[in-house]
Order: structure tokens, then sequence, then C-alpha cells
């Protein structure tokens, strides 16, 4: 059975994952006096993906994201090893444009533009250290630090997942084991312990998001009822109250029979990264490895894509 637990969730995750670079690089305190940015667009969600994913390997420092398309910042001596890795993505249909020269950015503040504090309900929100909570708010109050993995509550499919988990009765989290499944920052399964679980396991195939975690837990003061470990759920005996899962459906439909394996009879389910489209599609999957589904929401981005969140139930 394939085992993929990896934090990423599409161009969200490939955004990250170049806000960390620039994170990374703000550290030295020098201004980019050589910045361009590139478009590259196609309406091949994964090809568009995966040539990201090439172009931040590449030393792209950041993104945009555009409907069908990725607006790229990168320094200028950089390029040629970013054009480089693109080029074999033409022939499957990705439009490389041409570099445009842009102004000197201070990536030391640039990194933080659109990241504030991102209210779930009256009792749960999730905000950057660098940003407040809004005045009057007096529910719980996680702080991630956004770069590090993904999850810090700004994509819809995070907040999805953080409003199935606030959504669910207090006797179905209160004194639960819960798993997170592709943990990114950590931020779901410290949602649950913060709304009333007793403890949270979390796994993630990149190394670098369970250390985030680790540092999420420990600065929000969940270390002690909190788990970390790189791998995969196959690695896991069970025996879970609750599982959690922030995936794309290619990444989680083959994990639903262990999900189901991992569940205690009765145990909740709350999922996202799903596509409205692929409904139909996830509900006969869960139907035939024994979950039912007892709630759903959506949510449409900025880009047109349409989000949906499930919470299941395993049967008795």
């Amino acid at each position: 059975m394939a085992q993929h637990t990896g934090g990423s969730r599409g161009l969200a995750g490939a955004r990250e994952a170049g806000i960390a670079r620039a994170q990374a690089e703000a550290k030295e305190p020098s201004t980019n006096s050589g910045t361009s940015t590139l478009r590259i667009a196609s309406d091949d969600e994964e090809l568009l993906e995966r040539a990201a994913a090439e172009a931040y390997a590449a030393g792209a420092g950041g993104a945009i994201e555009e409907p069908g398309a990725l607006l790229l910042f990168a320094d200028d001596a950089a390029l040629p090893e970013i054009l480089a890795a693109l080029a074999p993505f033409r022939s499957e249909g990705l439009a490389i444009g041409e570099a445009v020269r842009e102004p000197a950015i201070e990536w030391s503040e640039e990194w933080k533009r659109g990241l504030g504090p991102i209210v779930i309900s009256p009792r749960l929100l999730v905000r950057p250290p660098f940003a407040a909570a809004p005045p009057g708010f007096a529910g719980i109050d996680l702080v991630i630090d956004p770069g590090q993995a993904f999850g810090t509550g700004g994509h819809a499919t995070t907040r999805l997942a953080l409003a199935g988990l606030d959504a669910l009765p207090h006797a179905a989290l209160h004194g639960a084991r819960v798993l997170d499944v592709g943990c990114g920052s950590g931020v779901l399964a410290l949602a649950a312990l913060a709304l009333g679980a007793a403890h949270a396991d979390g796994c993630d195939l990149d190394a670098l998001a369970t250390e985030a975690a680790q540092v999420a837990a420990r600065e929000n003061g969940f270390a002690e009822r909190a788990h970390w470990f790189t791998g995969s759920t196959g690695e896991l005996r069970g025996g879970y109250d609750g599982i959690v899962a922030n995936l794309l459906r290619t990444e989680m439909q083959p994990l639903l029979a262990d999900f189901a394996r991992l569940a205690k009879p009765g145990a909740w389910l709350v999922l996202a990264g799903l596509l409205v489209s692929e409904r139909e599609q996830m509900l006969a999957a869960l139907a035939a490895v024994g979950f039912h589904v007892t709630g759903e929401r959506d949510e449409t981005d900025a880009t047109g894509d349409a989000w949906l969140g499930l919470t299941a139930e395993r049967s008795a």
C-alpha cells in the first residue's frame, strides 16, 4: 500500500516553500538589488506544481498565485538556473514568460506581506508571531511561525480542517488521542490539543515539517502532549479517537484503509485538501473502508478553486 504523508498542498505548499527560502534569506540584513519576476502558466495544476517545485529548488525565492499561473520572484543571478530547470516543462505545455526586472525588495519584510491572524471561530485563531490577535478576541490563540512548513491557517484547506476540528462536539475531543497525518507545521494537532484533546501524534514525510511542528508545540505550551515523527502511517499501531488530515486527494485516498486500521470504532475523521469536484469519489472511498460522512463544508480560494472539508465517523 502506498504510504504518502507529505505536507504539500499544491500551489499553496509550493508558495510556502518559497516563503521559507525568503525568510531564511531575510536573516541577512541586506536588500536584494537584482530581483526579477517570471510568470509560468498552465491549465494543468499538477504540471504547474511540479514546475514550481523545480523552480524553488533552482533558487526562486517567493511567489504570488494567479489563476492558472504563478509569478515567481528570483535574484537575477539565479535566473539562468531557474530557466534551465523550467525548460523541460515546455514540452508538456508550460508557458514561460519573459523575466521582468523589479525594484529592490526588502525580503525581511516582503515575506510577511498578507500574513495576519486567521480567526476560525470565536474560540480559535491562528496567527504568526509578528501579528497580534484582533482586539477583544478571548479564545484560543495559536502562534505558528510561517514559512517553515505548510499550515499557517492562510490557505482554504487549512481553514477547513481547523473549522472541522472546531465544530466537533466537546465529548469527541475531550481527552482524545489524535493523529495528524501530513502534519506540516503541526497546526491541526495543536488545535486539537487546544480544543481539549489529551495527546496528539503528527507524522510527515518531510523532516523540515516535523522539526517545525516540534518547535510550534514547544512555543505554544504543548510539548509534553505532542509527539512528532518523520515517516508514514504504516509505522503506527493505532487506537486513535480521531484523525485529521489535510492532503490532496491523490495523497489521501490511498491512506483511507490505513485510517480505518488506526481509528477506534466510533472514531472521528476530519479531512481537507479535497476539491468539491472530488466529493462523490471521496464519499464512496470512505464508505468502502467503513466511514460515514457526518458533516461537510466548502470554501473557494482567491484563485477560484473550490475546496471541500469532510467530517466522518468510523462504524462501530
